[in-house]
């Protein structure tokens, strides 16, 4: 079994904050990518909950990474610190991953919202700085504070990574995890959406094992969804927007490989029948459920024919047949 990155402690739920600030640190520097007001005032409490507390410590809040990643070396280079603690988007965790490897100081992640993005930094591969989290906080008041398009595209990028990390024929412990969240995301997704508080704690933590999932599935970084969701980025797509939108494409043409267990832990599943009906209805309730976030089917609705063309010139590796399915036909006759 290959390794798996886990972190040592998950605090869970209402007041989560309040108990992961009674650990025994000296010094803390919290750092957030948020500086609008409702957002950069939750990186603010957490900083007074530890100031009640810890001797020391320092908030850097920066909407740019690059340049709260620079002001964080200085602040380290210059002061003790015992942790450091990322409050805010998927990129800044991952920001404060890269300065947990640069400086060997631990970091604790709080997240808005459990995220399958990564953030690549020209210094250094991902893969050679990934590190787990000492703790990890997932606090449904913070998520609360999130608007819908963001609910939206995160929530089914994250199932689009769960369903990969399936495709991909992942060991028993990472395929239960993406199992599970998978299901956990599509039946909460919509009500998350709509503001309902249930579902929205429902979804963090689901959101957060489908990471995982797909951190720890050995091909994530050749699967086929890895191959699309970067054929997007050449058109100024995120990849997180790239699997909300190719994420029925991807399951209908690999449904074969999507076991059949996950149309039955959302209801799908008919006693007596073949597996793949149950997963046909499974791909139409994917559709369903991108509809109702809002989520156009087709990457025709936000990029231009030409624009679509010139990635497709550099791409050509790429399935054809899956190319079809995700751009409704869109390149067919670059066939001919």
């Amino acid at each position: 079994m290959p390794e798996i990155f886990l972190p040592q402690k998950i605090y869970f739920g209402e007041n989560s904050i309040k108990k992961f600030t009674r650990n025994d640190f000296e010094s803390v520097l919290i750092i957030s990518d948020k500086d609008d007001a409702k957002k950069s005032e939750f990186a603010k409490r957490v900083k007074e909950n530890f100031d009640k507390k810890v001797p020391v410590t320092e908030l850097i809040i920066d909407p740019n990474l690059g340049s709260l990643h620079e002001r964080s070396i200085k602040y380290i280079s210059e002061n003790e610190t015992d942790r450091i603690v990322a409050v805010g988007s998927a990129g800044l965790i991952d920001t404060a991953m890269l300065l947990s490897y640069q400086s060997g100081i631990g970091f604790s992640a709080v997240p808005f919202f459990s995220s399958s993005a990564l953030t690549d930094f020209e210094e250094t591969k991902y893969k050679t700085y990934r590190t787990s989290p000492k703790e990890v906080v997932l606090d449904p008041e913070l998520t609360m504070q999130i608007d819908s398009g963001t609910v939206a595209y995160d929530s089914l990028s994250c199932f689009a990574y769960a369903v990969d990390s399936l495709i991909c024929g992942c060991n028993a412990v990472i395929g239960s995890l993406a199992l599970s969240s998978a299901a956990e995301i599509l039946n909460n997704a919509v009500g998350a959406y709509r503001g309902n508080f249930k579902s929205i704690q429902k979804l963090q933590y689901a959101m957060y094992y489908a990471v995982l999932a797909s951190r720890n599935t050995d091909c994530a970084e050749s699967s086929s969804l890895e191959e699309v969701t970067s054929f997007f980025t050449q058109l100024g797509v995120s990849k997180q927007t790239a699997a909300a939108i190719c994420i029925p494409e991807i399951a209908e043409y690999y449904r074969s490989e999507i076991p059949s267990e996950l149309a039955r832990m959302t209801g799908l599943f008919r006693s007596g029948e073949d597996g793949l009906y149950a997963v046909d209805r499974l791909v139409e309730r994917i559709r369903r459920v991108q509809a109702a976030l809002n989520i156009p089917r087709s990457i025709s609705s936000i990029c231009s024919e030409n624009e679509m063309y010139r990635a497709f010139c550099e791409n050509t590796h790429l399935p054809t047949e899956l190319l079809d399915l995700c751009y409704y036909g869109s390149f067919k006759f670059m066939k001919l």
